[in-house]
């Protein structure tokens, strides 16, 4: 009986110190053991190519009714599971993208040398606090610029067609905001190059006529080609057309997902707060549509934003309901919506926010404070899903741990041990033995063998010298 008592408590220990070994390498994917940084996942519209990887829903009114009422009912599939073509569009007219071309002729170039000027500086000023941080000066020079360019170009332009676009239902908060975001961007990467090379220069200590340099890249006539054509991509919108293109653009990148976006949370940058992935099926007029039976919490972005809520107010905490990232359909089918709700009702009152966002009702909502913003924007999005796959097994192996899946617990145990205190059984030698038997007698295969050696020597060299 003593034995039996022994052997219980043994496994028990074991299964304890698993659990800590699947942790700690879980938390090491996910943080590096560092403070939390700026997470990856956040809503992006266009890639650096160009390519369409984020689509925000709000474009389309009708099948964001649809998709939120398949949201609070747990994606079940007899709601939302194919997108006709030519049924979801959104048009903005002609005499809308005339009026975008009669504004954008009132950019001229003494606007422009103000904003290079301003640019120039902020530029200067990150090559000498950073002298020895090639990187951090080109990300602080970056944000710099962008801000220049969004305050003193973007915003007083859309400012000027914002009543057109409420008239379109296009000027709500959300939209106008994406608009500012997406059109700063776009304007920005005429830049982003040329920025880099002066900061390459200005860290080697030699001399650069900055605001000549940026001034071949950034030319009144390719400003307003570029805000024509952002403009005109919004001319015609089908959802089916767009989700083809992105299915399209994830064929083309590596290991990218499509996933849908639903609620989205802004500090600085704009992260969602709940996605989910899911698969496209294409036919000629038609795209079924499948999801997956599991929703997660971006719970990298929120404890990033918490983190830093916390530092700008001065306050300690931490979100409670996001303790597991991971939310298992099957199991929500009929609380769905009051877990989403129970969720955001945190976050709303964690950062003081002016309102709730009620789920029960489809259209555009926000609710603000002084540093962060909500919303129940709904996005599509391609994002790279190999990192987060990672993260994903060890929460699959820590559910399986609790769940007293001694199977389980018995295989990464022994893997454990074994990695361990036992050492690895060598078969270089056995092979080198046999192949020099059959090939000793050849001087070539004595050649090829030195050849082969010397290959690797410089391979391995070469991969030193990249690391350091």
């Amino acid at each position: 009986m003593q034995s039996k008592m022994k052997e219980k408590t043994k496994n028990e220990n074991n299964l304890a110190f698993i659990k800590e070994v699947a942790k700690y390498f879980m938390d090491f994917l996910e943080t590096d053991f560092h403070k939390r940084k700026n997470p990856k996942r956040s809503i992006q519209l266009r890639n650096n190519n160009n390519l369409l990887v984020g689509l925000n829903l709000n474009k389309y009114p009708s099948f964001k009714n649809i998709l939120w009422k398949a949201i609070k009912h747990a994606f079940d599939k007899n709601i939302l599971n194919t997108i006709q073509k030519g049924v979801y569009r959104t048009n903005i007219p002609k005499n809308l993208i005339d009026l975008v071309k009669l504004q954008s002729e009132k950019i001229n170039n003494k606007q422009i040398t103000r904003i290079l000027e301003q640019s120039a500086e902020e530029i200067e000023k990150s090559a000498t606090l950073y002298k020895k941080e090639y990187d951090k000066a080109l990300s602080v020079s970056l944000e710099a610029v962008a801000k220049i360019i969004k305050t003193d170009l973007v915003l007083p332009f859309i400012n000027n067609l914002e009543k057109p676009l409420e008239n379109l239902n296009l000027g709500d908060e959300n939209n106008i905001y994406l608009m500012e975001e997406e059109l700063t961007s776009i304007l920005c990467s005429l830049l982003e190059n040329k920025i880099s090379e002066v900061l390459k220069l200005l860290l080697s200590k030699e001399k650069v006529d900055i605001l000549k340099q940026l001034k071949n890249v950034f030319e009144v006539q390719d400003i307003k080609l570029n805000i024509s054509s952002f403009f005109e991509s919004f001319q015609v919108g089908d959802l089916f057309t767009e989700i083809y293109e992105m299915e399209r653009n994830r064929n083309i990148l590596d290991k990218q997902e499509l996933y849908l976006y639903f609620c989205d949370i802004t500090y600085k940058v704009k992260y969602p707060i709940f996605y989910i992935p899911f698969s496209v099926g294409i036919q000629t007029d038609s795209l079924s549509i499948e999801f997956d039976s599991k929703v997660y919490i971006n719970k990298k972005a929120l404890e990033y934003i918490t983190q830093e809520y916390n530092q700008e107010k001065g306050k300690k905490g931490n979100l409670k309901t996001i303790t597991e990232r991971i939310i298992y359909l099957a199991q929500h089918q009929n609380n769905f919506q009051e877990l989403i709700n129970e969720i955001l009702g945190e976050i709303t009152n964690f950062f003081e926010l002016n309102r709730s966002i009620d789920l029960s009702k489809p259209e555009p909502q926000a609710a603000k404070s002084f540093l962060v913003r909500v919303s129940n924007t709904c996005y599509i999005a391609l994002f790279d899903k190999s990192d987060e796959a990672l993260v994903n097994d060890y929460e699959e192996i820590l559910k399986l741990l609790c769940s007293g899946n001694n199977v389980l617990a018995d295989a990464f145990n022994k893997l454990i041990d074994d990695f361990i205190h036992t050492d690895p059984q060598p078969f270089n030698p056995t092979i080198e033995e046999e192949w020099d038997t059959i090939n000793r007698r050849s001087p070539k295969f004595r050649l090829r063998r030195n050849f082969f050696y010397a290959g690797t020597v410089i391979c391995s060299l070469r991969r030193m010298v990249s690391i350091f």
